[in-house]
Parts: C-alpha cells; sequence; structure tokens
C-alpha cells in the first residue's frame, strides 16, 4: 500500500500495459480469423472472437480499477478495501478475463488444426489454452507465486504459438469432411 500511495503515477503507467497487450491479442485474433477465413476454415469462429473481446473488456475494467481505486484506498489507508480491490483485479484478470482468452485459444486452434496447420503450431496453440487455464486456476487460488509462475507460462507459450504461427503457412482447404 506504501508503494502505490507514493507511486501513483508509475503505478497508473504500469497499468496501461496489461489492457495494451489484450488489445494486441484481440489484433491477433482478428488477423487468424481472417486467415482462417482465406484457408475455407472460418467455421464458428465469430464466437471465438467474441470471447476474445469479452476478455479484453474484463482485463480492461480490472486494470482500471487497479490503476485508479488502489492509489485512493492505499492513501486512505484502508487495509481491509485494498485488500478487497487487489482481490478483484486478480480475479478479473487471471481467472475472468482470461476464461474467454482461453476458450478462444482452444476454438482457434481446433480452426488450425482443420486448415492444416503444422502440428508443432497446433500443440502450441493446445498448449497456450492449458497455460491459460493454469493461469485461471492460479488466480482462483490467489497464491502469487501460482500466478506469477503460470502468468510466465502462458505469456512464454502464446509468443511461441504467434511466432510459429506467423512462420507457417496454412494449406488450402480440402472438402468438408
Amino acid at each position: 500500500m506504501a508503494y502505490v500511495a507514493g507511486h501513483s503515477h508509475a503505478w497508473l503507467a504500469a497499468w496501461l500495459v496489461p489492457p495494451i497487450a489484450s488489445t494486441l491479442l484481440l489484433w491477433l485474433s482478428t488477423e487468424l480469423r481472417a486467415l482462417l477465413d482465406r484457408a475455407g476454415a472460418d467455421t464458428g469462429l465469430a464466437f471465438a472472437l467474441a470471447a476474445v473481446a469479452a476478455g479484453v473488456a474484463i482485463e480492461g475494467f480490472s486494470c482500471a480499477l487497479a490503476a485508479g481505486a488502489l492509489p485512493e484506498l492505499a492513501r486512505t489507508g484502508s487495509a481491509e478495501g485494498f485488500a478487497a480491490a487487489e482481490r478483484v483485479v486478480q480475479l478479473g484478470i487471471s481467472t475472468f478475463g482470461n476464461g474467454p482468452f482461453s476458450l478462444a485459444q482452444i476454438l482457434f486452434t481446433r480452426r488450425l488444426a482443420r486448415a492444416g496447420a503444422p502440428r508443432h503450431v497446433v500443440l502450441l496453440g493446445y498448449l497456450t489454452a492449458a497455460a491459460g487455464s493454469a493461469f485461471m486456476a492460479a488466480g482462483a487460488t490467489g497464491i502469487p507465486a501460482a500466478i506469477t509462475v503460470c502468468n510466465a507460462a502462458l505469456l512464454l507459450a502464446l509468443s511461441a504459438f504467434a511466432i510459429f504461427l506467423a512462420r507457417s503457412p496454412l494449406q488450402p482447404a480440402g472438402p468438408p469432411a
């Protein structure tokens, strides 16, 4: 609380990063949907894109709460209020915001597999969804070390997925099975 109260500008700047990252994830998802559409595999991905947008909204709200309410609560010395708001932020980002992201990752990865994406891209897609699910569970437990480790695993998996996806052209879709 003392740090937050004394460094509110740095605190605000730090909380701008997650919404920017989630907006970039929405952009990636939009581009992935367009890629799958060109490959003839965009069946049902409007829901996946809506899930990502919901995750962005939840994460944005949580970050706004962290950036706006936590410094006020820290300045007033309300330890109970600070702890409660901090837990809401934590749940919003790790569990409720990340849930739609993980669901969308599964849906996109399934479509990538059907569109002929290389096996390593599909595996990284599912690994990203698994890491996202672990991050959700860690957030629900509220154990700081678990949250940090699972968030790091998610960021590494998502980065690897995006890099390998960008380097792996999809095969044109064949006839429906």
